[in-house]
């Protein structure tokens, strides 16, 4: 029998015919080479890996744990064959028989471009409850019975502190929150003053002060009291009203005005009349609100007389 050549052997072991001809020259063996095939020369001092060695008739010896680690850390199925020195078929195969579940394209494309990358740096401020000055950040601080809030940046204690961070400090409610980290719809009132004007409409009600009110309240001697102008002043409205209106309108027809319009014989003498009488302040509204005569007929009758 005619021996067999590196490409047979490999293509019958399902290997590279270089990793055929690194196994028989670790055996020391000669082999044939094939007339129409020439095995590439075993590069020189270029780090090699030592030729594995045939254990079985149709098996090379790979280091499973090693294989099975690199691939389900991401590394692709051609670079590892290319590393131990088999096809990629062959490489796959082993990887089927050790129950390896293959990945996907769209999975081995994420696992190459899969990078560990460092954790993003957390901007960490101030947390309800820190030290704030002469009080907490986001709370206020009231006294024991109520009836004051401590201000953060004097240490006061005060009823209203939006009052006194104005006079005090010279900055207004909103920013006092904000430089505080209170809410927006914090009440910077203490809460004994908050249940003061809570209870006032209620304690307002039944007091002699509002009774008296309700029994001697005048609404006319409190209307003569008032200024001439304050007393006539829906009057004056009403007045300036009509005027505006008179204006935009213009003035209205005589009674002789309408009979110089009734009594022209053609449309020519009739438009003179109505000309003058609209270089004397009259509306065209007005004219045909008199007349009868549509405005756009009065307004077509004034052009053809121009």
């Amino acid at each position: 029998m005619a021996p067999e050549t590196g490409t047979e052997l490999a293509r019958r072991h399902g290997v590279h015919a270089s990793a055929i001809t690194h196994v028989l020259r670790a055996a020391g063996q000669e082999h044939a080479r094939d007339a129409t095939h020439r095995d590439p020369p075993a590069p020189l001092n270029r780090g090699v890996r030592p030729a594995p060695t045939v254990t079985g008739p149709n098996r090379l010896p790979l280091p499973r744990d090693e294989i099975v680690e690199a691939y389900l850390a991401g590394t692709s199925v051609n670079v590892l064959a290319q590393r131990h020195g088999v096809s990629r078929a062959t490489l796959a195969s082993r990887l089927d028989d050790w129950g390896v579940r293959r990945r996907g394209r769209t999975e081995a494309s994420q696992a190459a471009n899969r990078r560990p990358r460092p954790p993003a740096a957390i901007a960490i401020g101030p947390v309800p409850g820190d030290p704030d000055g002469y009080g907490r950040w986001a709370q206020l601080d009231a006294s024991e019975d109520g009836q004051a809030l401590r201000c953060h940046d004097c240490g006061d204690w005060k009823r209203a502190l939006g009052t006194h961070a104005w006079y005090a400090h010279g900055i207004t409610a909103a920013e006092y929150r904000q430089r505080h980290g209170l809410s927006t719809g914090q009440s910077l009132a203490s809460p004994a003053t908050l249940q003061r004007f809570a209870a006032m409409p209620q304690a307002q009600a039944g007091s002699t002060g509002r009774q008296a009110l309700e029994t001697n309240r005048d609404p006319d001697r409190a209307r003569a009291a008032m200024t001439r102008e304050g007393q006539h002043r829906p009057q004056l409205t009403t007045k300036r009203a009509q005027i505006a209106a008179r204006v935009r309108q213009g003035r209205q027809l005589t009674a002789a005005e309408v009979d110089a319009l009734a009594q022209a014989t053609d449309i020519a003498t009739w438009a003179r009349v109505a000309q003058r009488l609209v270089d004397d302040d009259v509306r065209q509204a007005e004219i045909s609100r008199a007349t009868g005569i549509p405005k756009p007929t009065v307004s077509q009758r004034l052009r053809r007389r121009r």
